[in-house]
């Protein structure tokens, strides 16, 4: 199979038209399935941090904030499938990671930067750069807070525990699909073997990369969706459901640690280890088993919400990594005495308008300055 890469909006156009698909139905609701996912994720840091006390009802509305994140995940390794081997010229590593480079790296500086002026603005003077934290991070290194964990999210600007994630699927996918060109069939057999060797590594020694190399399987997921969707026209439950069956098989080692947990009386938080991987790898086995019957349905249709989502889904990056640290802001400075109006009069139109200058007018220059 030749390695190639396209535009995601362009692979979005070729297969949907080889499959006889309307192209712009498809890509509004890849794009908004981004796009509302971003925007729950947004909600529900200001949910947890401003109305949990106050307004606790509304704050259970916004709980599945780390499911948006899964959606994430299996969204990128469909799309990354499709529009790597979509069609067009040979892909070389370089090509490869250049692409890859410049689409997450100018965002994800900016919002380092920006987390760190918010903590500044917070302070009232200039605080420590953290340096150490920022080289970590700049190498994709970050994680939340548990055992092997190596660095943290730069100036707890906490949504930037996923790009580590991503980066690394991104150039483990490379590996992987090369190693293994001529057997793509055998791909998601030797993510899972992967997954295996680093949960083995992780219970001898707790480490960061083991955790990259476990949850691969749940963004490899979303490469066997592209993959049918590519060779099929359809995603479907038989064609799926050795997928579902490894994703599963990579959740037993947390099950059982949680069992153990809980049979020996230990209190368990939902966002500590290993409770909070197993949950973790269920939200990935519902949101599969959710997506495959929403597939066989004709994926419904597309409205008014469904456009208004797609929009946002062009920001939906910047959205992800800038939202936080404009958070921060909020809790420091208020223009009236209700917290929900600021979000609203401020906070959350200054966060898409930086959104939408990063995204839309920003990164197109970006893309020709390291043109492949």
């Amino acid at each position: 199979m030749q390695r190639v890469h396209i535009s995601e909006k362009d692979f979005v156009n070729v297969v949907t038209r080889e499959r006889g698909w309307p192209p712009q139905a498809r890509l509004e609701l890849v794009e908004a399935l981004r796009g509302g996912a971003a925007l729950y994720v947004f909600l529900h840091h200001f949910a947890h941090e401003f109305l949990v006390m106050e307004h606790p009802a509304i704050s259970r509305l916004f709980v599945l904030g780390q499911a948006a994140v899964i959606v994430f995940f299996i969204l990128s390794g469909f799309v990354i499938q499709l529009s790597t081997f979509a069609h067009g010229k040979s892909l070389t590593f370089r090509d490869y990671f250049l692409r890859r480079f410049r689409r997450i790296y100018p965002t994800f500086i900016a919002a380092l930067a920006l987390g760190y002026a918010a903590a500044c603005v917070e302070a009232h003077s200039l605080v420590p750069l953290r340096g150490w934290d920022l080289l970590g991070n700049l190498l994709m290194l970050q994680d939340n807070k548990k055992a092997g964990t190596w660095f943290a999210p730069y100036w707890e600007n906490s949504p930037l525990w996923s790009l580590s994630y991503e980066w690394f699927f991104y150039m483990a996918f490379f590996v992987v699909a090369v190693a293994l060109e001529l057997r793509p069939d055998r791909q998601k057999y030797a993510v899972l073997g992967l997954g295996i060797v680093g949960a083995l590594i992780y219970l001898a020694i707790p480490n960061q990369i083991s955790f990259f190399l476990i949850y691969f399987i749940i963004w490899w997921s979303g490469v066997e969706l592209g993959r049918e969707y590519s060779e099929t026209g359809r995603i479907t439950f038989g064609g799926q459901r050795v997928t579902f069956g490894l994703v599963a098989i990579m959740s037993l080692p947390f099950g059982l640690a949680v069992l153990k947990a809980f049979h020996a009386g230990e209190s368990l938080s939902a966002y500590e280890h290993p409770l909070i991987e197993f949950r973790h790898f269920l939200t990935a086995l519902a949101l599969l088993a959710l997506g495959l019957a929403w597939a066989r349905v004709g994926f419904g249709r597309h409205g008014w919400a469904t456009r208004r989502a797609a929009w946002f889904g062009k920001i939906s990056y910047a959205l992800y990594v800038f939202h936080r640290p404009m958070l921060s802001l909020l809790a420091r400075f208020r223009i009236t005495p209700w917290v929900a109006a600021d979000f609203l009069l401020w906070v959350a139109p200054l966060t898409i308008v930086l959104a939408y200058i990063f995204e839309v007018k920003f990164q197109p220059r970006v893309n020709r300055l390291i043109s492949v």
